[in-house]
């Protein structure tokens, strides 16, 4: 009976810890910097089997488009990208003419299956495997901020594409 309880509780801390690792990499999709969240999203496209290299940023006043290039279709007729678009909020309040910083939160990216799908399983949901996931066509997680905000990831299959969608 006390070996089945101290296997239980290591069960469950070990459920617990993994849980929160995930949600711990899942924020980091969410209230970043502009270099932090062209780094993190280099480090999603860095699991994939293909080379990506950063192409530019195309910002404007409420959002910023990350643009990552696969170097393996350069010189192609059908050059690859993969975009990360992310909402810019500032945290100042133009009212009271205090200046802020602006910050970065995913809205949607768009890329291949393999593209995603290893970092999505390796940091999100490690019962998943490469087929299960592509056969499934989305899966989500939720969690809730530093800040007691509830946010949601999910990857989608869309039409041509997968999506990382962020709400």
């Amino acid at each position: 009976m006390k070996k089945t309880l101290i296997t239980l509780l290591i069960a469950l801390t070990c459920t617990i810890n993994v849980i929160a690792q995930d949600a711990d990499r899942a924020k980091l999709f969410f209230k970043q910097s502009k270099d932090a969240a062209q780094e993190f999203y280099q480090s999603v496209l860095d699991e994939s089997d293909r080379t990506f290299s950063f192409v530019r940023a195309e910002e404007s006043k409420h959002n910023c488009n990350f643009v990552f290039f696969d170097e393996s279709t350069r010189g192609t007729n059908e050059p690859i990208f993969v975009y990360f678009r992310s909402n810019k909020y500032n945290t100042g309040n133009e009212d009271l003419e205090i200046e802020g910083v602006d910050i970065y939160t995913l809205s949607i990216a768009h890329g291949r299956f393999l593209d995603f799908a290893k970092w999505w399983i390796k940091y999100i949901n490690p019962n998943e495997t490469l087929e299960s996931l592509s056969k499934q066509r989305t899966s989500k997680f939720s969690f809730t901020d530093d800040e007691g905000t509830p946010q949601t990831i999910q990857l989608i299959k869309t039409f041509d594409d997968w999506i990382i969608r962020g709400y």
